[in-house]
C-alpha cells in the first residue's frame, strides 16, 4: 500500500512539472486613426489586442517629427484604458508633419503599434531664444530663431526683456529688420548691473504671436567704469584704447570737490571756474546725453574722469581715427576731414556710441544743435580757454567727416582709460 502512495504522488509532481507554461510577450497594440486635427493639437489613441499574459504597465502615443517614433521622443500617456485608449496632442507646432505610434509596455518590454502620418494645420510660427552671450560692458547679445512659419509669412520677430519673468511685446522689445525664417541676433543695451533680466525671442504672423523659451541673465559689471558719483559707464576696447561708450555725467572731481553747476547765473565768458550744464538746457537730457563741461573743468588738476582714467586727449582722438580708418594725413588736420564720422556715433561699427548732443556757446549764452550735432572735448590745450574738440553732424553707420577744431564752447566729454 505504502509503494503504490508513493508511485501516485511521483505520478503527480511528473503531471504537474510537465504542464507546458503558456507563453509571455511585450503588448500587441494598433494605433487609432488621427482625427480633430488643428494647428497645434490632434485625437488619436489605440487598442491594445494582445495583453503578452503580463500586467500593463504603460501606454499611450509616441510622436515625432521623424518616422518610427519610440518613448524616447514625446510622448503622451493613454492612462489605463483596455483595451481601448483615446489620447489628445498637444502643443503641436503648426504646418508640420508628425509620426506616432501606440504603445503599450509590460514586463517583457514595449510593443508599439503601426505607424501613422499626419499635418497640423496652418497656424502661429514656432521660435526659440538663443542663449546670451557677451554679457558686458551694460549689454548683452541674444536673439533667437524662427524654426517653421506656421505656414504663413512671418510678418515681425524679434526679442522682448523685462525685470519680470514672461516679457511679451508689451514690454521693452527690439524688433529685427528682416522677418522671416532662421536665424537672428540683437543686442540689449543700457542695462543695469546686478540685475536680473529676463528675455523671449517672439515672432508674428497672421494667426499670432508666439514666443520662444525664457532665458534670464544677471547683468555682468565687466566692461563698466564707476565714477565718484557712483554712475555706471560700459566700455569698449578699440584697437590699443578703452573708451567710455557714454558721456560723462559726473558732478565732482576725483578729490571730491563739487564741479560747479552753470545752469543757472553762471558767466560762461568772463568766469574761469569749472562748470558744466545739461544739454538743451534740460536736465532731463542727463541720463541720454551726459553734462556739458567748459574747458577750465577739462583742464582742472582735480581731474573730472573716473580713477584709473582721464579726458580723451588729442592725440587719444587721433588715435582713435587712425585705428577706423582715416587718411593718417587728416588726422592732425584742421576743419572737416575723413569719412568715418559714422562710425563713432551710436550704431556705428565702432561701439563708440558717441550722441549729438549739441553744446552751449558762451558768447550768446545758447544751446545749439542739439539732436543734430555732437561736440567732444579733448583735454589738449590750445590757448587759456581754448582746447581742441570734435564735432559731428552725421549719425550713426553713415559716412560723415569729423570737424577738428578749438574753441570754447560748453561740450560733451569721453573718458579712455590710462
Amino acid at each position: 500500500m505504502r509503494q503504490i502512495s508513493i508511485i501516485i504522488i511521483l505520478i503527480a509532481f511528473l503531471v504537474v512539472n510537465c504542464k507546458k507554461t503558456k507563453p509571455v510577450t511585450v503588448d500587441t497594440v494598433t494605433t487609432s486613426p488621427v482625427t480633430n486635427i488643428t494647428a497645434n493639437s490632434a485625437m488619436t489613441g489605440g487598442t491594445i489586442t494582445d495583453g503578452g499574459n503580463l500586467p500593463l504597465s504603460h501606454e499611450g502615443i509616441c510622436w515625432a517629427t521623424h518616422p518610427q517614433p519610440t518613448i524616447s521622443d514625446s510622448i503622451t500617456d493613454g492612462g489605463f484604458g483596455y483595451p481601448d485608449f483615446t489620447v489628445q496632442l498637444s502643443n503641436l507646432n503648426a504646418n508640420t508633419t508628425y509620426f506616432i505610434r501606440a504603445y503599450a509596455e509590460n514586463e517583457a518590454g514595449v510593443g508599439y503599434g503601426n505607424e501613422i502620418s499626419f499635418m497640423t494645420g496652418i497656424g502661429a510660427p514656432t521660435v526659440t531664444t538663443a542663449a546670451v552671450t557677451s554679457n558686458q560692458s551694460l549689454q548683452v547679445v541674444t536673439g533667437g530663431e524662427v524654426t517653421n512659419s506656421g505656414g504663413d509669412t512671418v510678418t515681425a520677430m524679434g526679442i522682448c526683456w523685462s525685470v519680470n519673468p514672461h516679457p511679451t511685446t508689451s514690454d521693452s522689445t527690439i524688433l529685427n529688420p528682416n522677418p522671416g525664417m532662421g536665424s537672428f541676433v540683437d543686442t540689449i543695451s543700457n542695462l543695469v548691473i546686478g540685475a536680473t533680466y529676463y528675455v523671449r525671442a517672439f515672432a508674428t504672423n497672421n494667426f499670432g504671436t508666439t514666443y520662444g523659451n525664457e532665458i534670464n541673465f544677471t547683468v555682468s559689471d565687466v566692461g563698466t567704469v564707476t565714477d565718484i558719483d557712483g554712475n555706471i559707464y560700459p566700455t569698449v576696447t578699440i584697437g590699443s584704447q578703452t573708451w567710455m561708450t557714454m558721456n560723462l555725467r559726473v558732478t565732482r572731481y576725483q578729490n571730491g570737490d563739487t564741479i560747479l553747476n552753470g545752469s543757472s547765473g553762471y558767466d560762461w565768458v568772463d568766469s574761469t571756474t569749472g562748470a558744466y550744464t545739461f544739454p538743451n538746457g534740460d536736465s532731463i537730457n542727463n541720463e541720454a546725453f551726459g553734462k556739458l563741461y567748459n574747458t577750465y573743468a577739462i583742464n582742472d588738476l582735480r581731474n573730472i574722469a573716473p580713477q584709473g582714467w582721464h579726458v580723451a586727449a588729442d592725440l587719444d582722438w587721433q588715435l582713435l581715427e587712425l585705428y577706423e580708418g582715416m587718411d593718417p594725413a587728416d588726422t592732425g588736420a584742421v576743419n572737416v576731414r575723413g569719412t568715418i564720422g559714422g562710425k563713432l556715433l551710436q550704431g556705428g561699427t565702432s561701439g563708440l556710441n558717441l550722441v549729438n548732443a549739441g553744446a552751449l556757446d558762451p558768447s550768446t549764452n545758447s544751446f545749439l544743435y542739439f539732436s543734430s550735432e555732437g561736440y567732444y572735448w579733448s583735454s589738449t590745450n590750445f590757448a587759456p580757454g581754448l582746447n581742441w574738440f570734435r564735432a559731428f553732424n552725421t549719425v550713426g553707420g553713415d559716412p560723415g567727416p569729423i570737424y577738428r577744431g578749438y574753441n570754447n564752447w560748453v561740450q560733451s566729454v569721453r573718458c579712455v582709460k590710462n
